[in-house]
């Protein structure tokens, strides 16, 4: 989001902060999503959880070798390369103040897809008869197996 180096206290971090929140005082389903390291972000994404009726965090836990295979096959491959994606990855980076659905290589788009809608539909943040919410599961994670990326769903009470 504003091409900014990723780095402690960076502008982008009080920025996705704003733009979660305008969100949320407007009663819409929020979702956070990217590389957001714990240490940087944390706190964040902490405030947003505290500040939203309903927060579900999810956060794909893979190996470096499975972050560059899947880096490979973005468009934006080119943009860095792997000695690069290894000055910053880290592996798996609990959040200390709720519990993740953790992610691992096993899952398959769709899984992860009808995972999260299907959370959201139990929890009754979609309408229940919405056609998004038709034969979603949620609830159910497959075990887990170390990511840097995240997803946070919110909903303003």
């Amino acid at each position: 989001m504003l091409r900014e180096t990723d780095a402690p206290g960076a502008v982008n971090i009080d920025l996705i902060e704003h733009v979660a929140a305008f969100g949320l005082a407007r009663g819409l389903i929020v979702i956070v999503e990217g590389i957001l390291d714990a240490d940087r972000y944390g706190e964040m994404l902490e405030r947003l959880s505290v500040s939203a009726g309903s927060a579900m965090f999810y956060s794909f836990d893979l190996s470096f070798a499975e972050t560059v295979r899947r880096h490979a096959s973005r468009p934006q491959a080119q943009e860095f390369s792997p000695t690069q994606m290894g000055q910053w990855y880290h592996s798996w980076q609990p959040l200390t103040f709720v519990d993740e659905v953790r992610i691992d290589a096993s899952w398959q788009l769709e899984t992860v897809v009808d995972q999260i809608v299907g959370d959201i539909c139990a929890a009754g943040l979609f309408d229940q008869q919405a056609a998004r919410c038709q034969g979603a599961t949620g609830g159910t994670s497959p075990p887990a197996s170390a990511t840097p990326r995240r997803v946070t769903v919110t909903e303003a009470e």
